[in-house]
């Protein structure tokens, strides 16, 4: 889920209720609010809001020197979920489908959420989770799976919540891991957390390597993107986890009360199933689009590394992984462009020369991709220069791309900035002057890559 602009307006009351939290000096304060309005306005729309988020909570750590202003309202929800605890199982046990109960349970805790820009009632929520209706409900797709399942990876949300997690877990079977934050971030649990609520007595509990309040594989622990991976069956708790998972491509399962209306929308939008803010969610990771799964793990990667595609760039397109280099990152780019992976292109491209949007339409049928030289862009480099000649039915003809693209290297990520057309007897001209771009940009060629 993409950072959008009614995202703003939030960032900021989650700035000030959390600076409030962490510092009594009205004077930090006041530069804690100035300085979240700086960085707000260099945060990238491509990436989750989470991940946005992340930036934030640590600015405001570094100005009034708390890093975990949430700790004791983690303690009291924790206290008071472990506190309804016995009744709650009572309730579940004498349920006709336990599990499902149990599961119900969990989506209603998700209301524990000091992230979100709600008010909510936690005790009568929780106790009405039975009477409340799944506004999606894909707890028998869930059921098939858990019972194929050996390895089932459940990711933890907030403290409290958890308390409601484990009850989900006792009811599981097959290997469960639970994962929670690495650092201290809002309300969401940690290590420290899914101890006091029992849950390294019920399984195996790892955290994810972040301080983020979601998922962003990407930026997780190798040891955890190694379990997720593996994962037979993913239980993925609350709205950060949905919101840097939404667009990955593997067996999720989403439990959420939704509490936002950006996260409404893109619940609908992926759904088809109109949902409002206070809805409870069970809802199965649907199928990607087309664009981002047309091709098979198991076949040639289309960079023509020689590598099969789950081994190459398919890590990069799901954001599994980061490019190690300039060049993995240009033919993961090149593959992008042939399956018409937009935002994978977007994400990847520098933001000071990054375009506004690319049209799908106007993206030619690439076919072959030869890397001719690469010069830097290695691990401990921060600029590096590939040049390739890359051809595309175009028009009807074959024509062909000969660039020198520039690399740059930022907080340990690969992006491209830019380009130049190399000198060559290469028949691109013959796409005309007046035609597409090849790249992608929607521009004439004319006015883009051409000569």
């Amino acid at each position: 889920m993409k950072t959008t602009l009614d995202c703003l307006p939030c960032f900021l009351k989650q700035t000030l209720n959390t600076a409030r939290l962490s510092t009594s000096s009205a004077q930090i304060q006041k530069k804690i609010m100035s300085e979240a309005l700086s960085l707000i306005k260099t945060f990238e729309q491509h990436l989750s809001p989470p991940e946005n988020a992340t930036r934030l909570y640590r600015l405001i750590a570094e100005l009034s020197g708390c890093e975990d202003p949430f700790s004791r309202k983690k303690h009291e929800s924790n206290q008071f979920a472990l506190d309804l605890q016995s009744s709650i199982k009572e309730k579940i046990n004498t349920a006709t489908d336990p599990l499902f109960a149990a599961l119900r349970f969990s989506i209603a805790g998700n209301i524990i959420d000091y992230g979100s820009p709600h008010d909510f009632d936690i005790k009568k929520t929780i106790y009405n989770a039975l009477n409340q209706p799944l506004v999606i409900n894909d707890y028998a797709a869930l059921q098939t799976d858990l019972n194929e399942a050996q390895t089932i990876l459940y990711l933890g949300d907030n403290s409290g919540e958890i308390v409601f997690d484990g009850i989900v877990i006792e009811h599981l079977d097959g290997d469960v891991i639970f994962a929670v934050k690495e650092k201290a971030i809002l309300n969401d649990a940690l290590r420290q957390d899914a101890n006091q609520c029992g849950l390294d007595r019920l399984c195996r509990v790892i955290t994810n390597g972040t301080g983020c309040p979601g998922t962003p594989l990407q930026s997780c622990s190798q040891e955890f993107q190694k379990i997720f991976h593996a994962a037979d069956c993913i239980i993925s708790k609350g709205q950060g986890n949905f919101e840097t998972l939404s667009e990955v491509d593997a067996p999720i399962y989403f439990l959420l009360t939704v509490k936002c209306p950006v996260v409404k929308d893109h619940v609908t939008e992926m759904s088809g199933r109109k949902v409002a803010c206070g809805d409870m969610i069970l809802m199965r990771q649907p199928p990607m689009p087309t664009e981002k799964r047309i091709m098979k793990p198991n076949t040639l990667c289309p960079c023509q590394s020689g590598k099969t595609f789950s081994s190459c760039c398919q890590p990069l397109l799901t954001n599994a992984e980061n490019a190690r280099s300039a060049e993995s990152l240009m033919r993961s780019r090149y593959t992008a462009y042939v399956i018409k992976n937009t935002d994978y292109l977007l994400a990847t491209w520098h933001s000071s020369s990054r375009p506004k949007s690319i049209n799908r339409a106007t993206i030619p049928d690439w076919q072959s991709l030869e890397i001719v030289q690469s010069s830097q862009g290695r691990r401990n480099d921060n600029t590096g220069i590939v040049e390739f000649k890359a051809s595309a039915l175009m028009e009807g003809r074959l024509v062909t791309l000969h660039e020198e693209s520039h690399f740059i290297k930022e907080n340990n990520k690969w992006f491209y900035l830019d380009g130049t057309i190399q000198n060559s007897p290469s028949p691109l001209k013959k796409a005309g002057r007046n035609a597409p771009c090849p790249c992608g940009s929607g521009k004439k060629f004319k006015k883009c890559c051409g000569p």
